[in-house]
């Protein structure tokens, strides 16, 4: 079997959608669309690289393999209506990493995940009906740019723990709980 050329160093779990309605009205499909994107892909594609960055760390002799962070959500922490299979499918992810970064620490492999309330500058919310609580969040939301930061400093280890919160928002729900 041939080796791989590239080594991984960072891998950025990222993927993300919802479909907003109440859970009565959502179809089996829209569910299983999302815990196969949210959980499923996120699972496998994780291992696949969690794989090759314990090989060729070990290969490469070098301390520090790399690091894999995953975007999660407020959602994972709050309870969200209308957003039920997002959120418990980000509570899923928040508690992968958590569980991982146990394992990884044995392998010099960084596991975290970062905690995100509604960020600025995306059209994540954009098919969603505008709600008063929107209007609300809004005024917490942080920005693209310092979501992208904050992914690059974690995945550096420089926040040296696995999950990190984002955000005044994210902070007052972990406040609130």
């Amino acid at each position: 079997r041939k080796e791989p050329a590239a080594y991984f160093r960072y891998a950025f779990m990222n993927a993300g959608y919802t479909d907003f309605g109440a859970f009565e009205y959502l179809s089996a499909s829209q569910c299983y669309d999302a815990i196969q994107l949210h959980i499923a892909s996120t699972v496998v594609l994780t291992h696949g690289l969690y794989q090759h960055m314990v090989t060729r760390g070990h290969k490469n002799r070098s301390k520090t393999k790399g690091s894999i962070v995953f975007t999660s959500s407020s959602t994972s922490a709050l309870p969200s209506p209308y957003l039920g299979v997002y959120g418990a499918c980000k509570a899923f992810i928040t508690a992968f990493a958590r569980d991982l970064s146990v394992e990884a620490a044995l392998t010099d492999i960084g596991v975290h995940s970062l905690q995100v309330g509604v960020i600025d500058g995306t059209e994540f919310y954009s098919h969603i009906p505008t709600l008063r609580s929107q209007q609300l969040l809004a005024l917490f939301a942080v920005d693209a740019k310092e979501v992208a930061k904050a992914l690059c400093q974690v995945a550096a280890g420089s926040t040296g723990q696995c999950s990190t919160d984002l955000g005044i928002f994210m902070l007052a729900c972990r406040w609130i709980t």
